[in-house]
């Protein structure tokens, strides 16, 4: 028998996430609708945050939560994932 995940010290699964911005929906079914197409974003990737965001004139955007970390951060900050100076 072949030993697999935790015995090799390999992941044993796998964890996408989708979440949605709501906002001003007022209808069950759509808000579903947008955090389920958030869903199978992230699993069409594997292992990321999607989020589906709102953008201007009713126009939607996907990102991973590292790109959304690295559109937001502030200027001259080090990108995510960066290290401090070594010891």
């Amino acid at each position: 028998m072949q030993r697999i995940g935790f015995d090799r010290h390999e992941p044993c699964g796998t964890l996408s996430i989708g979440v949605a911005a709501l906002g001003a929906i007022s209808e069950p079914a759509k808000a579903v609708d947008r955090v389920d197409r958030a869903l199978y974003a992230a699993k069409e990737r594997r292992n990321v945050v999607v989020a589906l965001e709102s953008e201007a004139a009713g126009s939607e955007t996907l990102t991973t939560y590292a790109e959304y970390r690295v559109r937001t951060a502030p200027a001259g900050s080090p990108g995510p994932g960066a290290r401090g100076p070594s010891a």
